[in-house]
């Protein structure tokens, strides 16, 4: 049941899911009361913390867990779910089954590691770079895409050279030198999997975040909208002092002593 819940992609379903388990933190006394999970309800997982393009997936274990007693609804909380440690042990088998059984995976985790050292530190941009400038391909077996080394700007050749180098370590590349054809650049399936897999995997962190806290740029515009609604008060002006009755100020003496200097 939970197999079949886990496909096509059982080690990323897996770990996907993994990674929104939480240890579930209440007390001795909750727990023994009737209302509240027992001891064996682990973890639990809050739908609204999970990015929406990885929601439908999760659904699907969640369900499939329900069917066979693993996975409970708090009544108390709509996307709130409690799971069995039975269930998460099963997704820790099923993943690592999963990671042995597709051949060079361990290759594919050192590749991956390889890029992403190689594009620090901003591992999310320099992807979307190197993305940027692959072709399809399908002039070789197990390459499926190509870089053409003199489209890259100049401001990106560093990017592109240093992601290149590094999936060179790894066989992922291939370089083209026949005649007329010296800057082209094969890209292998396995780089270009772990090229899409890092930006999805970039882009669901970017766009989930802390539940129940708005997005900083979104925090900051309500403050500057806030502030700017507030009318901008007058500062009061100092009424002008009159001189006493009879009296002439200094002001007034140095008027009269420019006026009468036209006379003389």
């Amino acid at each position: 049941m939970i197999e079949n819940a886990l496909l096509p992609d059982v080690y990323d379903n897996a770990t996907m899911a993994l990674e929104a388990a939480r240890p579930v933190a209440i007390s001795p006394q909750a727990m023994a009361a009737d209302r509240s999970p027992a001891s064996f309800w682990s973890h639990e997982i809050n739908l609204a913390d999970v990015p929406e393009m990885s929601r439908a997936s999760l659904r699907k274990i969640l369900n499939s867990g329900a069917i066979i007693g693993a996975v409970k609804r708090d009544p108390a909380r709509q996307q709130q779910y409690f799971l069995r440690g039975e269930l998460i042990e099963f997704l820790n088998d099923a993943a690592m089954r999963a990671f042995a059984g597709v051949e060079g995976g361990s290759s594919l985790a050192q590749l991956r590691k390889v890029i992403a050292a190689a594009l620090r530190p901003e591992v999310s941009r320099h992807v979307a770079t190197v993305l940027g400038y692959l072709h399809p391909s399908t002039a070789e077996p197990g390459f499926s895409s190509q870089i053409i080394m003199s489209e890259v700007m100049p401001e990106d050749g560093e990017v592109v050279r240093q992601c290149l180098n590094a999936a060179s370590t790894c066989d992922a590349i291939k370089c083209i030198s026949s005649e007329g054809e010296n800057d082209r650049v094969l890209i292998g399936k396995d780089f270009y999997r772990v090229l899409i897999a890092m930006s999805q995997g970039l882009a669901e962190k970017a766009e989930a975040p802390l539940h129940g806290q708005l997005p900083a740029t979104k925090t900051k515009a309500v403050k500057h909208q806030a502030v700017a609604s507030e009318p901008a008060q007058a500062k009061p002006q100092a009424k002008p002092t009159e001189p006493a009755p009879g009296k002439r100020s200094s002001r007034a003496k140095v008027l009269i002593s420019d006026d009468t200097s036209k006379f003389d």
